[in-house]
Order: C-alpha cells, then structure tokens, then sequence
C-alpha cells in the first residue's frame, strides 16, 4: 500500500521491519534486498537513526547466515553513526552480535567487553540485547571454566529482566540448562530444559532453539541414549538447513558425531566431524575448531590412523593456543587450563 501510495517514508518503515519475518522462512536474500533498499531511503532522507537501525539490522542478517566478516563491518558502521548522533539504542544494536562473534573466534577478552558494553547500554536503553548478552556472557564464562559466575550471570541479570521480553525466556533458560551441565547437575538442567521447550516458540525465539536443541542432545548422551541425541540433533540440524541459519551447525555436529562414536560408528563420526570443521573454518570459529579438532584425533585414533590423529591434535592445540593468550584475566585463564577437556588435550 506505501509503495502504491508512494509514501516513501512509511515504506522505509515498513521495508526495515519485514527482515525477521523473511528469515524466519529462510528466506535470507529477500531480507538483504527490502534492508538494501531501505537502507537508500534512509541515506536519501538523512535519517541517521533509521539509518544506524538499519545497518545492524544487516549485520544481524548477515550474522545469521555465519558470514562474520561483512557483518562486522555492517555493525562498524552502525556504531560509528549511533555514537555520533548519541544513540544509546542504535549503539546497542550494533554492539551486541558483534561481541558473540568476537568470542566465536576466540577473542575472548574483545568479545566479553563488547558485550559487556552492549549490556550496559541495553540497560539503559531498555533493548531487549540485555537478556541476550547476559545470556551468551554466560555460556561463555561457563566455556570458559567458570559455570558458577555464567549461572549468577544469567540468573541475576538475564532472567531478571526477561518478564520485559517474553518471547526471549527460552534463550536464558536453555543457557542455564548448558551450564548447570557443566556443574554436572543433571537434575537442575533437565528441569531448566523443560521450562525453555514450554515457553519456545520456533518462529519467533531466535537462536533459542539452537542451545535448546543441543542442550537436550548433551542431556541424552548423559543418560546414555546415544541415538535419541542423534534424532534431536538431526531434527535441529533440519531446521538450521531450512532457516540458512549457520553459526551454531559445528556444535550441533560435533554433539552429533560424539553419540555416533558413542555407538561405536567411527566412520560416520568422522564423517560428521569433518564436516563440523568446514563448518567452523567457515565461521572463522576457533571456539569450536579446537573441541572439533580434539574429537577428531580421538577418533581417528581409534581408528588406527596415527598420522591424521596427530594432525587433527595439533590443529587444535593452535586453536586452543590462541583462544589462552586471548584471555587477560589470570584467574578465568587458569580456570580455562584446567577445564577437564582442555586439560586432557595438553597433556595427550
């Protein structure tokens, strides 16, 4: 009706609001054009708001189809102009995702501040990105060997708040579910888990069904139900083929590929760690690429190939290497160290 009536500004509007709904259908590229194309309107009316708005709005888009590079430097943009129109909303939406990449890549300290600031801001603006950086800080601090403060974090500052953005409660529940995990309470996470599927709904919970759906995976191999792990992540696996969203496909793969050596199918673990790599490489994603690596030499071990054991472990030694030096605070460095995995992988 904007376009027919050429109400070019209540176009723009409209053009900049159509993108969650495009790729919730996976349909990535209409949401670049109508982006693109509001993306001029906003530049031709001067609206620098909208315009910041707008360009981390493609820096979201381009975030979900794993492709980091352009979409730090849509948020780049972004930033530079919310900051010099002091937008407190704009700054934190082009804050936040780049955070989670940072950290993907293992730049541990660079990744925590970003969302650190962006949290900040979220609090002051009232923007929903508070429940998700408290919620990704979280898991990263629980990565990072320190489950305690992850689960204080999303407790006190994620679930808080969530009661202001409902359709985001599943994301901090199923964070919870991931560490309590961690802490070895199966009880705790399995209850946490339930509370997240009750309040998902697919279409509008963003990443929430990704830790979700690997989070009950985890569970299953837990209780020693390989296969129904296997059904859960190929279920998930589906839907980020359908949706083209990319940045959680290695976990989901290396959860996968872990219940098929758990069945003793080490040709199909192999397979699907394999493809879990490419996956990581593309993302520029050390964060996995060094678990992924490690669970490749395991298996290739017990294959009997020594000489891709080998290779498979010192790929992800450098991977782990970097993601150390990377982390500044002593303290959270140590506890990374001294991870059982982490710690397992340095002295094989």
């Amino acid at each position: 009706i904007a376009r027919r009536l050429e109400l070019r500004n209540q176009l723009a509007f409209t053009l900049n609001d159509l993108p969650l709904s495009y790729i919730a259908l996976g349909e990535i590229d209409s949401a670049r054009a109508v982006l693109r194309e509001a993306e001029r309107m906003w530049e031709d009316s001067d609206n620098q708001p909208m315009l910041a708005d707008n360009l981390s709005s493609q820096s979201f888009v381009e975030y979900w189809a794993g492709n980091y590079g352009p979409a730090i430097e849509f948020a780049d943009r972004a930033y530079a102009i919310a900051d010099a129109v002091d937008n407190t909303w704009g700054k934190t939406s082009s804050l936040g995702w780049v955070g989670i990449m940072l950290a993907d890549q293992g730049q541990v300290d660079r990744g925590l501040a970003v969302l650190r600031e962006a949290y900040n801001l979220a609090l002051q603006s009232g923007h929903p990105f508070v429940v998700m950086a408290a919620s990704e800080m979280g898991i990263a601090y629980g990565a990072l060997g320190d489950p305690e403060r992850g689960i204080r974090m999303v407790e006190e500052a994620a679930l808080s708040r969530v009661e202001d953005f409902h359709i985001l409660r599943p994301l901090p529940l199923a964070a919870l579910a991931r560490l309590n995990l961690l802490k070895g309470d199966l009880a705790a996470a399995k209850e946490n888990l339930q509370r997240s599927k009750a309040a998902l709904k697919l279409e509008g919970s963003l990443f929430a069904p990704d830790y979700l759906f690997i989070a009950r995976g985890m569970i299953a191999l837990a209780e020693g139900e390989p296969p129904r792990a296997i059904d859960l992540l190929d279920e998930l696996l589906e839907l980020l083929r359908m949706t083209h969203r990319r940045p959680h496909i290695p976990e989901a793969l290396l959860v996968r590929a872990t219940a098929l050596s758990a069945l003793g199918d080490l040709d199909a673990a192999v397979e699907c760690l394999q493809s879990a790599r490419s996956k990581a490489q593309a993302l520029g994603s050390r964060r996995m690429l060094w678990r992924i690596g490690f669970a490749l030499s395991r298996a290739e071990a017990a294959r009997g190939n020594a000489r891709e054991a080998e290779a498979s472990k010192e790929d992800a030694r450098s991977h782990l290497d970097f993601i150390a030096d990377h982390i500044a605070d002593v303290d959270l460095r140590q506890r990374f160290l001294q991870t059982p995995e982490v710690a397992q992988l340095l002295s094989a």
